[in-house]
């Protein structure tokens, strides 16, 4: 099962976005991370799975917050890109 999460409007351009990136979300919800399976468009990403954390409480705070903000007229987390860390790349250049 894939998750479809949406982006705040005009904040991101599919350019930016490739699959096998990750996504993180603010602390406020325990700087929880997700693999892009997909780039549905500008708005909208397909995940992997759902936002996990080390607590295993990820995806159950992420959707009590966004309800939170809803009812204040927000509708998506500010999130960071995480860049892409190519291990076949690390290791043929000896980083370990």
């Amino acid at each position: 099962m894939t998750h479809v999460y949406c982006l705040e409007s005009g904040l991101a351009s599919s350019r930016k976005f490739s699959a096998t990136m990750q996504i993180m979300l603010p602390k406020s919800v325990d700087s929880v991370v997700a693999e892009i399976l997909e780039v549905i468009s500008d708005t909208e990403l397909r995940l992997k799975r759902e936002f996990r954390s080390e607590t295993g409480k990820g995806a159950a705070r992420v959707r009590e917050k966004l309800a939170e903000m809803e009812t204040e007229g927000k509708t998506s987390f500010p999130f960071k890109i995480l860049p892409i860390i190519d291990r076949q790349e690390m290791y043929r250049r000896g980083v370990y």
